[in-house]
């Protein structure tokens, strides 16, 4: 069958893959946009710190786990 989704994932990553980042590096070079987000909210900063910007973080964090495609290249998981 060509068009089979693969069962497992990739065991081993290719040397010019992309390093896995933590969240505070993935977001730094868009500070102002979280900034801007915080602005937005109209929130008090400690709300904004807890709720908003943990949210944030997560989600940067997970979006690199996720795969480049559902079934072709780069499938796997961190794509």
């Amino acid at each position: 069958m060509i068009f089979r989704r693969p069962t497992a994932a990739p065991t081993a990553k290719a040397a010019d893959a992309l390093p896995v980042r933590t969240a505070t590096e993935l977001l730094a070079p868009r500070h102002a946009a979280v900034r801007e987000i915080a602005q937005l909210c109209a929130v008090p900063q400690t709300h904004f710190s807890e709720l908003y910007a943990a949210a944030i973080h997560a989600f940067a964090q997970l979006v690199q786990q996720l795969p480049a495609s559902e079934s072709h290249h780069h499938c796997g998981p961190g794509g």
